[in-house]
């Protein structure tokens, strides 16, 4: 909220996929990250075997709204904004 900091989701810890295939099953990994502004101070927020995306800063800078795949399927969840206390807002019905 404030500009100071960035939020993104990468997944720049595994190795480059070799095919489209392999890149898009790569991405069931991506984790949320942190950064100042200027570039310094890079933060890792999530560590988890699954996709991570989409961080949004609340509006007072507190906490960090994200998607997750992490209970099976895509759902939003809610954490602190230094990456803790991470908790499930959404409950999809299984297709």
């Amino acid at each position: 909220p404030d500009g100071k900091r960035i939020l993104f989701y990468t997944r720049d810890s595994l190795p480059p996929a070799p095919t489209p295939e392999a890149q898009q099953a790569s991405w069931s990994s991506a984790e949320l990250y942190a950064i100042d502004a200027d570039g310094c101070n890079r933060t890792r927020l999530t560590q988890n075997d699954s996709l991570d995306q989409s961080p949004v800063m609340s509006p007072d800078g507190t906490k960090i709204a994200f998607t997750s795949c992490r209970d099976g399927q895509r759902e939003v969840y809610v954490m602190d904004a230094d990456g803790m206390n991470a908790r499930r807002l959404t409950y999809s019905r299984q297709p």
